[in-house]
């Protein structure tokens, strides 16, 4: 959770069990202590699972050179048009090799969907070159891990929507040959 939802459901919680509120700077504290903390968990955790073909990988994803597939990542095309439909697997595929490769370490983060979508979140609106400019590649590791894990999801169910209207849409179709059909028979039965 964004750390002012964090804040405001503390405040209602202490309301609930009638607690004192501690000041703002006291509670505002202790969020970013528990934020640092677990982050922090999970930077242990990227360091102790990444090797260097997984570091690798993950550098070529920010390289100048390479930079428009990280963009090609970003971008999640809503049309039903086969063409549109076909270019997005291709992407995808791209996607689901870095997401297999990755998955062990993936796996070892259990990164919630909420945390996952915020580091992603992240990622999807920085540029490159502000990605290049993280403080500790660990960091950036994570992020673009979180950013992965989630494209990989999201995509899935993003072609399942796809299916779905698909399906509707032939349902409609056919329907509406049906229905033309009818009318044209209708004086003939």
């Amino acid at each position: 959770m964004e750390p002012k939802a964090v804040f405001l459901q503390a405040l209602e919680m202490l309301k609930q069990q009638k607690i004192e509120c501690p000041s703002y700077h006291r509670l505002a504290e202790l969020i970013t202590q528990v934020y640092a903390q677990s982050e922090g968990d999970l930077l242990l955790k990227v360091e102790k699972q990444l090797t260097s073909d997984n570091k690798t990988l993950l550098e070529n994803l920010i390289l100048e050179n390479n930079s428009t597939i990280l963009n090609q990542f970003k971008l999640l095309s809503q049309s039903t048009k086969p063409k549109a439909i076909q270019a997005s697997l291709e992407v995808f595929n791209q996607i689901k090799n870095y997401f297999l490769s990755m998955h062990p370490i993936i796996e070892a983060l259990n990164l919630s969907t909420i945390s996952s979508t915020y580091y992603a979140k992240w990622v999807n609106k920085a540029q490159c070159s502000q990605l290049k400019q993280f403080p500790t590649r660990s960091k950036l590791y994570l992020h673009l891990l979180a950013f992965i894990q989630y494209q990989f999801y999201s995509r899935q169910d993003y072609y399942v929507d796809i299916l779905l209207k698909s399906v509707q849409a032939a349902k409609n179709m056919a329907n509406k040959k049906l229905i033309e059909t009818d009318k044209v028979t209708r004086h003939q039965r």
